[in-house]
C-alpha cells in the first residue's frame, strides 16, 4: 500500500493495492464504521473475498447497512462464499448461538484463523476499539500486527476502526505505528438558525513516511 500515488484520501479505499492495514480513527458519529462498508463494498463490486469481523453491532444489521452500499444480493454472496461475516457481538452479549448465516468467534485467535481458512482479498475489523475492552492491550496488538503482516504476504488489505480517546494514548500510536494507512476523521457541528449541521471530514496519513493530506469534506 505504501508509495502508492493516491490523489484523494478516498482512493485507498478503492485501491488498496499491494496489501496491508488501512487504520480508520476517529471520534463517535464520524463515519468510521460507514467507511468500513464502503470499503468492503468496493471489493464486493469486483467480485473479490471479503470478510468482515463484525464486533460493535449485530451482525445482521452490519450486513443490512452493507447491502445500502452494494447492487448485489449479499444473501447471494454469503452463500457462494465471497463474503463472510464473523460475530464476535452475540458471544459479547452472553448468548452462544446466533444466526447461522454467520460465523460465531469468541477469540482473536478465531478469527485470524478465520482469515487464514478464508484467505480473503479484503477484511474489516470493526472495531479495536470495543476488541480492547475484551482483552488486553498487547494481545489486541499482536492480534493486528499478526493479521497485518498475513495480509501484506498475501498481497491482500485489512481495514480496522478504532476510537479516539478511549483507550491510553500509548496504545493509540502503537496501532498508528504498525498501520500503513491511517484515515483521520473529524466532525464539525454548527447551529444554523434553529437546526444544527453536521459536517464530517476526512484526511490521510502514511505513518512511516510522516505525510499527512488536508482534510476534505465527506459525502455522506
Amino acid at each position: 500500500m505504501v508509495g502508492s500515488p493516491l490523489s484523494s484520501p478516498l482512493d485507498v479505499l478503492a485501491n488498496p493495492a499491494g496489501g496491508g492495514l488501512l487504520l480508520i480513527v476517529g471520534p463517535p458519529g464520524s463515519g468510521k464504521s460507514t467507511l468500513v462498508k464502503r470499503y468492503l463494498a468496493e471489493g464486493l463490486a469486483r467480485e473479490e473475498p471479503c470478510l468482515a469481523a463484525v464486533v460493535d453491532e449485530p451482525p445482521h444489521r452490519f450486513e443490512l447497512e452493507l447491502q445500502g452500499h452494494v447492487k448485489v444480493d449479499l444473501s447471494e454472496k454469503l452463500k457462494e462464499g465471497l463474503l463472510h461475516i464473523l460475530d464476535f457481538f452475540t458471544w459479547r452479549g452472553g448468548v452462544l448461538v446466533g444466526d447461522m448465516r454467520y460465523k460465531p468467534v469468541t477469540t482473536l485467535d478465531a478469527i485470524i484463523a478465520e482469515a487464514e481458512a478464508t484467505s480473503p482479498w479484503r477484511m474489516a475489523v470493526d472495531s479495536i476499539t470495543t476488541l480492547a475492552f475484551h482483552f488486553p492491550a498487547d494481545s489486541v496488538w499482536r492480534f493486528l500486527d499478526t493479521l497485518r503482516v498475513k495480509a501484506a504476504l498475501r498481497g491482500n488489505s485489512i481495514a480496522a476502526t478504532l476510537e479516539q480517546g478511549v483507550h491510553s494514548k500509548s496504545f493509540q500510536e502503537s496501532l498508528r505505528h504498525i498501520a500503513d494507512y491511517t484515515l483521520e476523521l473529524r466532525v464539525e457541528e454548527r447551529r444554523v438558525l434553529w437546526s444544527e449541521q453536521v459536517r464530517r471530514y476526512v484526511r490521510l496519513a502514511v505513518p512511516r513516511q510522516a505525510q499527512v493530506g488536508k482534510w476534505i469534506k465527506l459525502k455522506s
